[in-house]
């Protein structure tokens, strides 16, 4: 489940009578997950505490012949604001997310954003996201 990328499968045949006595097929295909997400995951590494907001974009790229809607959008990160809640993405289309965080406080605070997709079997995507708060320069 949510594998993406180069797949290759094997398979011997072997025969009680002719010549050759077996062989061997190659399988392979390249798997897409219904929607790409670009970056798959935020680094906010390089935020300080200054007051200031952070801004990143999540770019989401329908993979599928069909019209898909990301029907939910939520993190478990406080402060992090995402510009959108929905999003419906036509065959082949791509559209970006703003994503703001404002940091509170020093120190690392990972967490997640989660997309809900309508796809048959109601796709669940993570992207991780990696935050680490520094202090802002002469404090």
């Amino acid at each position: 489940k949510g594998f993406s990328g180069f797949s290759r499968k094997y398979v011997t045949i072997s025969l009680s009578e002719g010549q050759p006595a077996s062989s061997r097929i190659v399988l392979q295909a390249k798997i897409k997950n219904p929607i790409q997400v670009e970056p798959a995951f935020l680094d906010l590494q390089d935020i300080t505490l200054d007051g200031k907001p952070s801004e990143r974009s999540l770019e989401l790229t329908n993979n599928t012949n069909n019209t898909l809607m990301v029907e939910e959008i939520k993190t478990n990160i406080k402060n992090l604001d995402i510009s959108l809640d929905t999003v419906t993405l036509q065959p082949g289309s791509t559209e970006k997310i703003k994503i703001i965080y404002t940091p509170s406080r020093l120190g690392r605070s990972d967490g997640f954003i989660d997309l809900k997709i309508n796809t048959p079997n109601s796709t669940m995507k993570r992207i991780p996201v990696f935050i680490n708060v520094q202090k802002a320069a002469g404090n």
